[in-house]
């Protein structure tokens, strides 16, 4: 039987302890086959202590100028901000809990990790992934979009715009298609459509997977 880290600490210690076990057991399998990536190095926990912080109530990020929150949910929380470097709107999601769970935690790092391997207009630019607190930020582009679900209750879909929305959708699920990703997570609330130029956006890989090359 196999001897493993699990205990029933949960600390961000041992959270990132036990990443780095399960990841050395066998890593190309598991970062290839199941998280969508080849680097295991990347996919290493780097969590960084903050006891203090509550990040659903106050968030603090050096660089960024934090505005309004879009959601807050039990897991996770989004804000709207600015980037001081380039004064450009951004979107930052953090995960709610102040100690978030191991599934959390790879989530987070999935999703940035297989965005970076698609670059598709249609699919929402993550800028950056950083450490903050015991679990991460995630930088993403802010181009006005709103969810689906919530652009409905403000207006009827004509068919016009209905057929618009299908095909934006279906030339993106074809870039995912043709990356070996599979989103498993499409519904109204993660796609995104702007109020006026009704461009649409496909956000959320959280828990999506990238399947490996034939060979």
């Amino acid at each position: 039987m196999l001897r493993h880290p699990f205990t029933g600490d949960r600390s961000p210690q041992r959270l990132a302890m036990i990443l780095d076990w399960v990841v050395s057991r066998n890593p190309n399998r598991l970062a290839h086959r199941r998280f969508g990536f080849r680097d295991t190095k990347f996919f290493r926990c780097n969590i960084t202590m903050n006891s203090s912080t509550t990040l659903a109530k106050s968030l603090q990020l050096p660089g960024y100028t934090l505005g309004e929150i879009l959601y807050q949910g039990s897991r996770t929380t989004v804000y709207r901000a600015l980037a001081a470097s380039t004064q450009q709107p951004v979107v930052i999601k953090v995960l709610s809990e102040e100690y978030p769970s191991f599934a959390e935690l790879v989530q987070f790092r999935n999703q940035y990790a297989i965005a970076r391997t698609i670059q598709h207009p249609g699919i929402i630019e993550l800028h950056d992934l950083l450490p903050h607190g015991n679990g991460y930020a995630l930088v993403m582009e802010d181009y006005g979009g709103l969810a689906l679900n919530l652009f409905c209750r403000r207006q009827p879909l004509s068919l016009e715009l209905v057929f618009a929305i299908a095909l934006q959708l279906a030339d993106v699920l074809h870039s995912l298609y043709e990356h070996r990703v599979i989103h498993k997570d499409i519904k109204p609330a993660n796609i995104l459509i702007h109020p006026e130029t009704h461009v649409v956006k496909l956000i959320d890989l959280a828990i999506s997977t990238q399947l490996p090359k034939e060979i």
